[in-house]
C-alpha cells in the first residue's frame, strides 16, 4: 500500500459542486468553467506528486496508472495524425495494461492552458477547473455518440456475451513538464459515493450531430487523496477509471480537474494535453 504522507507535496486550488447539491442536475453548464446557476465552493487541498511512486499505482486501487508507450510522435496539431497514428497505440496501450480484449474510443480532443489563444477554440478547449468524472452511472451516463454501451459492444463482438466493460479515459500531455494546469487526480479509495452526483448536459459536434450524456461532479471532503506526476512528459499517459458498474457506490469513477501548479518558471510552455474516452471489454 502506498505511503501518502511521506511523498513531496503542493497545494492547489480545487472548485467542487456545493454540499447542497443533489439528485440529477440537467442541462450544465460544461466543466472548463464554474456553473451559473448551481452553488460550488473552491478549497485550497494538498496534491501530492507520485513522480516517484508511479510504478505502486493500481487501476484496482487508486482507480489510475501511468503507462509509458510509443505514441509515434504525431503532429497533435494534425486531427488525421491523431486519428491514425495516435489513437491505435493508444488503445493497443489500453489492452496492453488491462488485458482487454477490445478497445472502443470516441471524444478525442486536444485541451490548452488558458495562456494559450487555442484554450477559446471551442467550450472543451481550456483546461478544466471544476473536479468532476466524465462519466455516470445514472441512465445515460455512458452515452457514446447517443449510443448505449450494449449497442456499441454488440456491433464490435456480435452475438458473443463479453464478460465485463469498463470506460476509461486517457490524458497524455502534448508539452514537455512543468506544467502550469496538471491534472489533479483524486485516489478512488478516498471517495464514497455520496461525494458525487450527476449532472446532464448536451453537446453538439461541429459535424451537426447533438448528444445528450451525464457527468458526475464531486463534493470536497478532507479525507479525499489527491495526486499528479509533476513530471509527466509527452508519451506517457494518464490511465484513469471513468465508469466501473462493479466497484459499488462509486461506480469506479475517478474525480479530476486541473490546478495551477505555482513556481513553474514564466517561460515554461504552456500545458497542452490530449485526451480521449475508451471502453475496455473483456470477452471471456
Amino acid at each position: 500500500m502506498m505511503d501518502w504522507a511521506k511523498l513531496p507535496r503542493v497545494e492547489g486550488e480545487l472548485s467542487f459542486i456545493g454540499q447542497e447539491v443533489s439528485g440529477i442536475a440537467e442541462f450544465f453548464k460544461a466543466p472548463e468553467s464554474p456553473p451559473d446557476h448551481l452553488p460550488y465552493e473552491t478549497h485550497r487541498v494538498p496534491i501530492h506528486d507520485l513522480t516517484g511512486a508511479v510504478d505502486e499505482l493500481r487501476l484496482d486501487r487508486e482507480g489510475f496508472i501511468v503507462a509509458s508507450f510509443d505514441d509515434g510522435a504525431p503532429d497533435y496539431d494534425d486531427r488525421g495524425q491523431l486519428e491514425t497514428v495516435w489513437l491505435p497505440r493508444v488503445q493497443a496501450l489500453l489492452k496492453r495494461e488491462t488485458g482487454a480484449a477490445h478497445v472502443f474510443s470516441w471524444a478525442m480532443g486536444r485541451r490548452f492552458s488558458p495562456r494559450l489563444p487555442q484554450s477559446r477554440q471551442t467550450a472543451v478547449s481550456t483546461a478544466a477547473v471544476m473536479v468532476h468524472c466524465d462519466f455516470s452511472p445514472g441512465p445515460i451516463g455512458l452515452t457514446i455518440d447517443n449510443r448505449t454501451p450494449d449497442q456499441v459492444i454488440a456491433g464490435i463482438v456480435g452475438d458473443a456475451r463479453p464478460r465485463r466493460w469498463q470506460a476509461f479515459n486517457v490524458w497524455q500531455p502534448t508539452s514537455p513538464p512543468p506544467h502550469d494546469r496538471p491534472l489533479a487526480l483524486c485516489d478512488a479509495s478516498s471517495i464514497g459515493g455520496a461525494e458525487l452526483c450527476s449532472a446532464q448536459g448536451r453537446s453538439t459536434y461541429e459535424s451537426g450531430l447533438t448528444v445528450e450524456f451525464e457527468l458526475s461532479w464531486a463534493k470536497y471532503a478532507p479525507h479525499q487523496r489527491w495526486g499528479y506526476v509533476r513530471d509527466l512528459r509527452p508519451g506517457q499517459a494518464l490511465i484513469f477509471s471513468g465508469l466501473d458498474m462493479r466497484a459499488g457506490e462509486t461506480a469506479g469513477r475517478v474525480p479530476h480537474a486541473a490546478f495551477v501548479q505555482d513556481g513553474v518558471p514564466a517561460d515554461a510552455p504552456p500545458r497542452e494535453s490530449v485526451e480521449v474516452r475508451n471502453i475496455a471489454i473483456w470477452d471471456d
